[in-house]
């Protein structure tokens, strides 16, 4: 249902004035404007009626053109709609009732652009704009997978721009800066919206909030909000010097067309928004889960992009974490700052700008760093399990998995080495070219898996860090080819590449086969294979061989941990376990 907000007055900045289609009084918003552009379509062709204050001379003494070297095709038509708002210029109200508005068509390239350019005579630092537009751009799909189609620019060394998005199926806005930052992406409507943008260069952002219009009876009101977007910009002090209407696309492909009505300017007056757009929405669905030791990530749902975030302890009061956190969309925040047995709740709040939603409140959660493998966990070796002196032999390195798959090796010049304080302050079993271990039969016959491994290589001889199965047949394993490259070997030959590991630092090594497709990960972020449907073959048969296949390829390097799943485990599972051992060994996870 549409919203009816009340907009009281605020430092002369919002009235209610009568309702402008005839209706009873319905809470019209009149808002404040340096400059007011009514577009008309006289004989002359497209002109632009600017309403200024005659103070703002930067603002308001420019020149509207058309400066692409053709006069562009704009069309001209009447929208035909009663706004719910008014800007209001020298004690006058204007909301586009007695002005036509203006389309502006697809475009490929900027010489075939529908542009309307604003040459300002001076320069401002700080600039908001409003216009009221429906957007019926359709733009297609495919390779590359995003489409930007500008509506405005406000033009800077440092520009902001609004965009329509297209990414795969999604129509979006968002606001984009020269920064190469990208605020929230906004839900798409195909109705008419007040557009707010705020090139806020005293605080280095650039700011958009897109609210729907709907008529209710005879009136038009202020709807939902469709989202807010921050981007943040890094060098402030450059002036900007005009302001575009336009649609264009970058790169182009689709069809449609941009519909604008009326537009307001400002610079005197700054605050954001610009007008009380009623009820912030609140933020949904708001959780909390430990998905680390020591770590709670809180994420919620919402079409805005800045919250303040708070948290108590047990039945504490409430303290304030982050006063005003744009997560531009993720909707999520982590906090590495609670620690074990304590139990935490969370309250989120939406902020825009000057006004603020109701707080919501997390479920509580209690911090727990015990780490339990999800299901199907076969193998599980710890270096810090066992019990041995630096420098002694590994003869069994017991599985921890309650299964009883334990690793051996009763030739001496085969065993690993046992290294203390070695990463993090813990253990590693270490393989110097000659050194393996094995347990008879394979730990699973599942051909779907989940392998992971924290390891550090040492030179860049061909070596199988860990694999269940023949080496001449069916199995899978981890694999350094004769380059170093990371791969992942099936059958005891397929190997599936990745590019060098790091010549110094441990890693954790992560892949799985879901049935049809191998994935790879190293630290928690997914890497590309080479061949990743190749299929690792039948049911794995032989034995499982650790730090090198039974008289070739023998690990020379160190090994930390390893787990063995029967399937290929759900990525909360497999995050937790990567999660589990960058905390226990001080390696950075990214997911």
């Amino acid at each position: 249902m549409p919203q009816r907000p009340s907009f009281p007055t605020l430092h002369g900045e919002l009235a209610t004035i009568p309702d402008l289609s005839g209706g009873a009084s319905s809470g019209v918003v009149t808002i404040d404007m340096d400059m007011v552009v009514l577009f008309n379509n006289g004989s002359g062709g497209l002109t632009a009626t600017k309403l200024n204050n005659g103070t703002q001379g930067a603002i308001g003494g420019g020149t509207w053109t058309t400066p692409e070297g053709v006069p562009a095709t704009t069309n001209i038509e009447d929208h035909d709609v009663e706004m719910p708002f008014s800007f209001r210029q020298g004690g006058n109200n204007y909301n586009g009732s007695t002005a036509v508005g203006m389309t502006f068509d697809f475009a490929t390239e900027p010489v075939a652009a529908d542009v309307f350019h604003y040459g300002l005579v001076g320069s401002v630092q700080d600039l908001q704009i409003m216009y009221v537009a429906q957007f019926n751009t359709v733009l297609d799909g495919g390779s590359p997978v995003s489409y930007n189609n500008d509506t405005f620019v406000i033009a800077a060394a440092e520009f902001t721009v609004p965009q329509y998005q297209h990414t795969f199926n999604n129509l979006k806005h968002i606001v984009a800066h020269s920064d190469g930052d990208l605020g929230a992406e906004i839900d798409y409507t195909s109705g008419w919206v007040l557009v707010s943008c705020y090139h806020d260069e005293a605080n280095q952002h650039g700011r958009v909030l897109v609210q729907e219009l709907e008529q209710s009876g005879p009136n038009w009101v202020l709807g939902d909000i469709l989202g807010s977007s921050t981007s943040v910009h890094t060098d402030p002090g450059d002036d900007i010097i005009y302001v575009r209407l336009q649609s264009y696309l970058r790169p182009a492909s689709g069809t449609g067309n941009i519909k604008i009505k009326i537009v307001g300017m400002r610079n005197s007056v700054l605050t954001w928004p610009p007008y009380n757009p009623g009820t912030i929405p609140a933020p949904a669905s708001v959780s909390v889960t430990q998905l680390a030791p020591n770590s709670a990530t809180l994420t919620w749902t919402n079409v805005c992009d800045t919250f303040r975030i708070e948290r108590k302890t047990g039945s504490g009061a409430y303290s304030t974490l982050q006063a005003s956190y744009e997560n531009n969309g993720t909707d999520s925040y982590t906090d590495s700052t609670v620690t074990e047995p304590n139990t935490y709740t969370y309250r989120v709040t939406t902020l825009l700008g000057i006004y603020e939603s109701s707080s919501v409140e997390s479920n509580p959660i209690t911090i727990d760093n015990t780490f339990t493998p999800a299901a199907g966990n076969v193998l599980w070796l710890k270096a810090d399990s066992l019990v041995l002196a630096n420098n002694d032999p590994v003869t069994t390195w017991s599985d921890s998995s309650g299964l009883g798959n334990h690793v051996t090796q009763s030739s001496a010049g085969a065993k690993p080495t046992y290294k203390t304080n070695i990463l993090n302050g813990l253990p590693v079993v270490r393989g110097d070219g000659g050194d393996h271990l094995a347990h008879t039969g394979v730990v699973t016959s599942s051909v779907q898996h989940t392998m992971m491994i924290v390891l550090k290589l040492s030179g860049t001889n061909t070596t199988v860090p860990f694999y269940n199965g023949d080496s001449s047949g069916n199995g899978y394993g981890f694999f350094q080819d004769g380059s170093g490259a990371r791969a992942v070997l099936f059958g005891g030959a397929v190997s599936k590449q990745d590019g060098l590991p790091s010549a110094t630092d441990f890693e954790v090594w992560t892949t799985s086969w879901d049935g049809s497709t191998s994935t790879f990960w190293v630290n928690g972020t997914e890497i590309s294979l080479g061949d990743p449907t190749t299929s690792p073959g039948g049911a794995p048969s032989g034995d499982t061989l650790v730090m090198g296949l039974a008289g070739s390829n023998q690990w020379n390097g160190d090994i930390a941990e390893i787990l063995i799943w029967d399937n290929d485990i759900a990525d909360a599972d497999r995050q937790e376990a990567e999660n589990y051992l960058g905390f226990k060994y001080g390696i950075t996870i990214t997911h």
